[in-house]
């Protein structure tokens, strides 16, 4: 448990750096960071998979989507103070962050029993308002690696508004990197195991999810380095509250939603017992999943008839 003093300190420096963070953070890093939605990683890998199926120069490419292993307890502190050193901040900064993380000291608590003092020599202190910013720069130092990588192709995106190149995104811990070959996985996997080095973020390669971005890929099954498959062609994971696949399947995201929503309406049940508490159960639960989903995948007439339905039949 962190004591009220520290956490007045830390959101102190917290609400001063976010406010600097969009300078700094990769563009497509969206966890955290003001003005950055999680809507946004969802549409890179929409637009992505849209850029992989109407381009045939793309039709190998490949999403990774990365797991990191404990990702805040097993941050090296000495690499997290050498990225901000590296990033511009000032000493000043870097010394403060430094004595709020050394001498830190835990102790368990089980069947009322405390275990003795242990000493804590890695990671970010949980529960502290400027954990998920710290985290963001050490991920920086990943993001900068792999867009700089001139091996890596990634997805070549044009719109309106002009063209980028897609080799990274993510939001928070929930990283994906685009490539688009197979080789490129090569590269990325040597990139990882070097930032984990440095950094102590293991990438959990048997966790981690390789998914064809165009259909044709996916039913070939490129070979990868041991443990990554490419993902079948017709399964779906979740990815940011979102079932992505090869072939994405807006029927089966709104069937999974519904069955989820009847569950958790189900136990919010037991404890409202006025039309008024359902219908604040309805806005503070239902309202927000089915607008999240909308966002990315519109219902057809039909599945806002049956919400509408369910929702009518429980308020």
């Amino acid at each position: 448990m962190l004591d009220t003093d520290y956490k007045l300190v830390t959101r102190n420096f917290a609400t001063r750096t976010s406010k600097k963070l969009h300078m700094i953070i990769h563009p497509n890093q969206n966890g955290f960071v003001p003005f950055r939605t999680i809507h946004a990683t969802v549409d890179l890998f929409t637009a992505a998979q849209a850029a992989a199926k109407a381009d045939p120069a793309m039709e190998e490419a490949l999403a990774l989507l990365l797991d990191f292993m404990k990702a805040y307890d097993s941050v090296d502190r000495d690499f997290l103070y050498a990225v901000l050193d590296w990033l511009g901040f000032p000493p000043q900064y870097t010394a403060s962050m430094r004595s709020l993380h050394e001498g830190t000291r835990v102790r368990f608590l089980a069947n009322g029993y405390r275990s003795r003092w242990v000493q804590v020599t890695c990671g970010i202190r949980q529960g502290c308002p400027l954990a998920p910013l710290l985290f963001l720069l050490v991920l920086e130092a990943l993001y900068r690696r792999i867009d700089s990588d001139v091996r890596i192709e990634g997805i070549t995106l044009r719109s309106a508004a002009g063209t980028v190149n897609l080799k990274v995104g993510g939001y928070a811990d929930d990283t994906a990197s685009y490539v688009r070959r197979a080789a490129e996985v090569i590269i990325i996997l040597a990139i990882a195991r070097v930032f984990a080095k440095a950094s102590g973020l293991q990438l959990n390669a048997s966790k981690t999810l390789v998914i064809a971005l165009n259909p044709t890929t996916a039913a070939r099954q490129p070979q990868l380095p041991e443990p990554l498959k490419v993902q079948g062609l017709t399964v779906l994971s979740r990815y940011l509250g979102i079932p992505v696949g090869s072939i994405p399947d807006e029927n089966y995201t709104w069937q999974l939603a519904r069955t989820q929503l009847i569950t958790r309406l189900a136990l919010a049940a037991r404890k409202t017992t006025t039309a008024d508490q359902r219908s604040l159960v309805v806005m503070a639960i239902v309202i927000p999943k089915l607008l999240f989903i909308g966002r990315h995948q519109w219902p057809t007439r039909d599945i806002i008839l049956a919400f509408q339905r369910m929702i009518t039949n429980y308020v």
